[in-house]
């Protein structure tokens, strides 16, 4: 789908992934309207596929949600991006993802580990 507006390639999913994550974040049309000050019409128009969110109420809408606008905007899957502060972080998970199998298996051995040790720890600390 084009925006005409703006001359953007508008992913064909957008309306449904929009539902999607508002669905699971337990709000309603009327709630997410409030949260980016807009009314439940123009939610309901998102989400129908009907009318393209502007850039400002994309990213209204991204952190309402708490989804990343690489969720919204491409096909992917990733929903996790924009939760995670640290783009450190971030930057180094793609570097990771080009290693070969065997090294990522091994990293990601490493990270549950640490993380189950890190639980752990808080446990015994209640």
């Amino acid at each position: 789908m084009l925006n005409k507006s703006t001359d953007t390639m508008i992913p064909p999913d957008l309306a449904e992934k929009l539902k999607q994550a508002r669905k699971q974040k337990g709000l309603t049309q009327g709630q997410l309207a409030k949260k980016i000050s807009a009314d439940i019409q123009r939610i309901s128009k998102y989400e129908r596929g009907v009318l393209i969110p502007t850039t400002e109420i994309m990213v209204k809408l991204s952190d309402a949600l708490d989804v990343s606008l690489d969720y919204l905007l491409k096909n992917g899957k990733n929903r996790v991006a924009g939760k995670i502060r640290d783009t450190e972080l971030i930057d180094q998970f793609v570097q990771v993802d080009t290693l070969p199998e065997k090294d990522r298996h091994i990293l990601k051995a490493l990270l549950e580990a640490f993380i189950k040790k890190h639980r752990f720890e808080e446990l015994a600390m209640k």
